[in-house]
Order: structure tokens, then C-alpha cells, then sequence
């Protein structure tokens, strides 16, 4: 009697236990027939093994070769293939005919302009030639001032200078402006001429500044002087003088005076028969408040 009660008592205190604690349990049936089963609290899944005797109506085993073979043979998958094969090589040859008519229709690229020798590097411009070097100590710098520091442009590896004015000019006074005469502060025609020499063989073009009325208030004198016949042959003349003379280019500054764009296209021309192959003259004009305009000397840039 104590035997039982002592079972009873461990079989209320299993069920009081919290839930958590609680060992699990499997299925009630025996192991022989079921697939869980109990031990420790912890449960097992048993997975049958295979008896090698599965149904014949579910096991896919596939075609062999011979059975491929006489399939692919049929008439139905040689027309599907040739099909296939066809708009394959149409499709190909629509995408190659379509990149074609593209490309054709394509808008062509404006050719470059070619490339003249102020286009390939910078130009080292001295317009105050009196402050630059003076060689011969009277306190004015001068053509011989450039002259003695061509070896240092010349490793500033830049593709010319500007240098100038330098001519003859009274403040404002057309009659006294020689436009063809080097003012005697800053040398003579000699020793310009010597300059050049010496910047050619160091591969660096010379471009004359010639604006007329350098010194004075007025550019060009007067607005009425664009149309002065004298004033007109004077700078033809200047022009051809320092051509001949062997400067690069002509630059002329202050030209919104002149009001009168067809003497520039005349300077040019004239500027354009000192050309050669590989010597090309330029004309730069510019205005007082912009920077200046190449003209070149082989094609209009106006």
C-alpha cells in the first residue's frame, strides 16, 4: 500500500511540473511500427531505408542514346532545328544591316582645323619693352635687352613673342607717327633685325606689336582716320615693311576705332601672301576691353 501511494505522489509531482520542464514523449506506438520514438526526454526520427523495391511507374531513369538519336531524327525536330537556325542568322544579319545604316546615316565629324604654330604653345608677350631690360644702363629697356635674354625665353619652351610697339609715335599726331622706324630708345631697324636672327635660331617666332597710337589717347587718332586715304597706305606699308623684314605676325590693338571690319579682311590678305609651307604669317587684332582675335593667314577667322 505505501508502494502505490509512494507512485501516486511521483506521478502528481511529473504532472505539476512546469511545461518547460516537462519531458517530451513520442508517439504511443511501438517502435517496430512507428517512426518516433522516446529516450531521455529527447526524439528520434526513424527513416525507413530503402528496399530497393520502388515502384516502376514513378522512377525516371531518362533516354538512352539510341532513343535520342532516333527522336532527333524525326522530321518534326529536324524542321523545328532548321527553323531555329534560320532566324537565328536572320536575326544576326538584321542587327548587322541595322549598325550599317547607323553608321551611315551617322553625322560626320567636322575635320580639325590644322594646327599652326601659335596653335601648339604659349606666346610670351613684352608690350612694355622699356621695362623690361635695359642693356645699355640709360634706365629704358631694349631690343638689345631682349636679345640678351633669348636664351631664357627660349627654356620657357614657349612657341613666340609679342614684342612691341616700338616704332616712332607723337601722342595723338598722325604726321609725326613713322610707323616704319624704330623708335632710337629702343635701337634700330639693325638691331631688330638682329633679334630675329637670333630668336630663329632658337625655333621662336617674333610678332610685331604695331598699333599705331600707342602712346596717345586715341588708338586709331580720330574716328574720321580709318577713312584717311594716308593713314590707310601708311599701314599698308608698315605691314609689308616688317613682313619683309621677317616678323612672324602683326598684332594691332584698339580696333573698335576703326569701325570698319573690311580693312582688317584686307590686312589679313595682305598678311597671308608672306606665308610659305611651314612659315605661316598671322594677324591678331584686338580690342581695348577684349582679347585680342587671331586672323590666320591661311583660312578666315573673322
Amino acid at each position: 500500500m505505501s508502494q502505490d501511494t509512494e507512485v501516486d505522489m511521483k506521478e502528481v509531482e511529473l504532472n505539476e511540473m512546469e511545461p518547460e520542464k516537462q519531458p517530451m514523449t513520442g508517439s504511443p506506438s511501438s517502435p517496430a511500427s512507428g517512426t518516433l520514438g522516446e529516450k531521455n526526454g529527447m526524439v528520434k526520427v526513424k527513416v525507413p531505408e530503402e528496399d530497393g523495391e520502388t515502384d516502376a511507374g514513378t522512377k525516371f531513369t531518362g533516354l538512352s542514346k539510341e532513343e535520342l538519336l532516333q527522336v532527333a531524327g524525326t522530321p518534326a525536330w529536324v524542321r523545328t532545328r532548321w527553323a531555329l537556325l534560320i532566324l537565328f542568322w536572320l536575326g544576326w544579319l538584321g542587327m548587322l544591316a541595322g549598325a550599317i545604316v547607323i553608321i551611315v546615316q551617322a553625322p560626320r565629324c567636322k575635320e580639325l582645323p590644322p594646327q599652326e604654330w601659335w596653335h601648339k604653345g604659349g606666346i610670351y608677350r613684352i608690350q612694355a619693352l622699356e621695362a623690361f631690360q635695359d642693356s645699355n644702363a640709360d634706365g629704358v629697356g631694349d631690343l638689345a635687352g631682349v636679345q640678351q635674354h633669348i636664351d631664357y625665353l627660349s627654356s620657357l619652351k614657349v612657341k613666340g613673342l609679342v614684342i612691341g610697339p616700338i616704332h616712332v609715335n607723337v601722342p595723338d599726331n598722325l604726321a609725326h607717327t613713322d610707323l616704319q622706324r624704330v623708335d632710337p630708345q629702343f635701337g634700330t631697324k639693325e638691331t631688330f633685325a638682329k633679334l630675329l636672327e637670333d630668336a630663329k635660331k632658337k625655333s621662336l617666332k617674333v610678332i610685331l606689336d604695331l598699333t599705331p597710337n600707342y602712346r596717345g589717347q586715341m588708338p586709331w587718332f580720330s574716328l574720321e582716320t580709318a577713312h584717311n586715304s594716308d593713314f590707310q597706305s601708311k599701314m599698308k606699308a608698315a605691314l609689308e615693311f616688317w613682313l619683309e623684314l621677317g616678323v612672324a605676325g602683326i598684332q594691332m590693338e584698339g580696333v573698335e576705332q576703326l569701325n570698319d571690319s573690311q580693312l582688317l579682311v584686307e590686312w589679313k590678305n595682305l598678311t597671308s601672301q608672306y606665308s610659305s609651307d611651314g612659315n605661316a604669317r598671322v594677324l591678331i587684332a584686338g580690342k581695348a576691353s577684349r582679347i585680342p582675335r587671331i586672323f590666320s593667314t591661311e583660312r578666315d577667322q573673322c
